[in-house]
């Protein structure tokens, strides 16, 4: 009887007529439409733009929006090949910018005029180098990231910039950089390891616009927090090369947000005993002079 009321009721139901719907252009998954970014730049304007990375091809395209979603300009650039012993395929930039105001925005980001001075849209691109290591199993070819470059809309390089020698990008498939916007001046800070596998930080200072393209300088402040497993009778040693100088503030966060171990020094060595940690995951801080952070997770067993 049921099966026949229902039956009888979509009969009578009036059909729904559906609008057409076209597909147009792809906008970055990992915004919500009220959070589409911007491009940044030095003046107030608000410019919408998305970007789409082809994994078959390496094509990175990007397209500029006017208010109402509409492609203004579209360019697009071709991502650097990686390839290690056991897989291959395009290094990925993903560039975290953090503004004065708090605002965060991650992904391939887009500037203008924020390196250079030519008035177009610019965008940062990993850059790799060849690698060849031979040991007891045979030779193996790398193509590490070893740098970074930043280009315009046209393809036009503003800037170059290799990473010390003996350092490379934490991954091989993605350029991690961690912009923080200091009025005119701007801090980058990359994650990097060495040869042995161990993880730094390389910092990069870069200078003022004004008078053309920035100015870079890099200063690798060498923070290495190790082992990140540690059993409850071992400690934590936090070692800092010598570019870290001056008073330094390391901190342990537990995971329910505690500060478990805190210390002020200008030692650049320090070690933590693991039995005065929670186990679990705790968050590893060492705070130094211009406001520089290295963070490492690290658990206790």
């Amino acid at each position: 009887m049921k099966s026949r009321l229902i039956l009888a009721l979509c009969i009578l139901l009036p059909s729904l007529a559906y609008a057409d719907v076209s597909f147009s252009h792809t906008l970055p998954g990992e915004y919500q439409p009220s959070h589409i970014p911007t491009v940044i730049s030095d003046d107030d304007a608000d410019t919408l733009y998305g970007y789409r990375i082809d994994a078959q091809t390496g094509s990175i395209s990007f397209d500029i929006y006017d208010d109402n979603f509409n492609v203004v300009k579209s360019f697009s650039a071709q991502l650097p090949e990686y390839s290690t012993d056991s897989y291959s395929g395009y290094v990925q930039p993903n560039v975290w910018l953090y503004l004065p105001n708090g605002a965060m925005f991650g992904g391939a980001m887009l500037f203008k005029s924020y390196f250079g001075s030519s008035g177009k849209y610019e965008y940062i691109l990993p850059q790799t180098c060849s690698e060849t290591i031979t040991d007891q199993y045979g030779t193996v070819f790398n193509t590490p990231v070893n740098g970074f470059s930043v280009k315009t809309e046209d393809g036009a390089e503003v800037m170059s910039v290799r990473f010390p020698s003996g350092y490379y990008a934490a991954s091989s498939m993605m350029l991690q950089i961690q912009i923080y916007n200091r009025g005119n001046r701007l801090k980058a800070l990359v994650q990097a390891r060495d040869k042995q596998g161990e993880q730094y930080t390389l910092v990069y200072d870069f200078g003022s616009a004004d008078a053309g393209a920035r100015t870079v300088a890099c200063s690798p402040k060498l923070v290495n927090i190790c082992p990140t497993l540690v059993s409850e009778g071992e400690a934590v040693k936090v070692a800092m090369g010598e570019e870290v100088d001056g008073p330094k503030e390391i901190s342990v966060v537990s995971v329910d947000g505690r500060v478990v171990y805190s210390v002020s020094t200008s030692d650049n060595t320090v070690s933590i005993p693991a039995a005065l940690l929670p186990r679990g995951m705790n968050i590893v801080s060492v705070t130094y002079s211009g406001g520089s952070q290295e963070t490492s997770r690290i658990m206790v067993r």
